[in-house]
């Protein structure tokens, strides 16, 4: 299987795990997911889970040929974790609810490069120094 549409289901969590040969995934629109969680997927290029209101928590881990994650509309999130993804060029942000994060982008040591992939993390309603909940 190379692609899998599951656009406008009632699913609350979802894993996707060592799903052989999946290059493209799709769940838009869907209003109960709560949180996405993708590992191991070596050969997946796309994830689009956009318009999915009520998603809060999002980890995607080891999915080295990931480059694109459609979140557009997806204003509930409060966690985004990507590590292992070296070829993600697109993470788009911009429909988050306002308010504050952190984000934290620590490259992974590679021995003798020039450069290297991040460890991407978003993060909201943490505590910032000042010892304030937010």
């Amino acid at each position: 299987i190379k692609t899998v549409d599951m656009s406008g289901t009632k699913m609350v969590t979802l894993g996707l795990n060592v799903l052989s040969g999946l290059e493209s995934f799709k769940a838009e629109n869907c209003a109960s997911l709560k949180v996405f969680s993708c590992s191991g997927n070596e050969y997946l290029e796309s994830i689009d889970i956009s318009g999915c209101s009520a998603l809060t928590n999002i980890n995607i881990v080891n999915c080295k040929n990931l480059a694109n994650i459609d979140l557009e509309n997806d204003n509930s999130l409060s966690f985004v974790s990507v590590t292992g993804s070296d070829a993600l060029e697109n993470l788009d942000l911009s429909d988050a609810k306002s308010g504050d994060y952190f984000l934290s982008a620590a490259p992974l040591k590679i021995s003798g490069a020039e450069a290297a992939p991040v460890r991407a993390m978003l993060v909201s309603d943490f505590i910032f120094w000042s010892g304030e909940q937010k």
